[in-house]
């Protein structure tokens, strides 16, 4: 309750979930309430929020992985492309650094 969610079951065990996720949590939120709570639990940390349309969408997600800062993606109607390496932790190494190609 205290980032402001509402008192029912599913908004409930939706913040349960998207708190315990082991892979990248998705949320279906046409009321805009999950947007809200993420904005809530991330306020001390450096949260950007950002969508596919956003010109500088892709400037965003290498700064998000480069520093690991959380991005939130919103106004998604389908996953872009973009993003399957990303999701799916495709990762290599060279030298000593983890890469990802994008």
């Amino acid at each position: 309750q205290a980032s402001e969610l509402p008192d029912d079951q599913l908004c409930v065990e939706n913040a349960i979930i998207l708190n315990r996720y082991i892979r990248y949590p998705l949320a279906i939120d046409p009321s805009g309430q999950a947007v809200k709570f993420i904005s809530n639990e991330y306020a001390s940390k450096k949260l950007t929020k950002t969508s596919f349309v956003d010109a500088g969408f892709m400037k965003q997600l290498e700064s998000a992985l480069r520093f690991g800062t959380t991005l939130l993606v919103v106004d998604v109607e389908k996953v872009d492309p973009i993003l399957n390496s990303v999701l799916n932790h495709e990762t290599h190494r060279q030298g000593g650094r983890v890469l990802i190609t994008l």
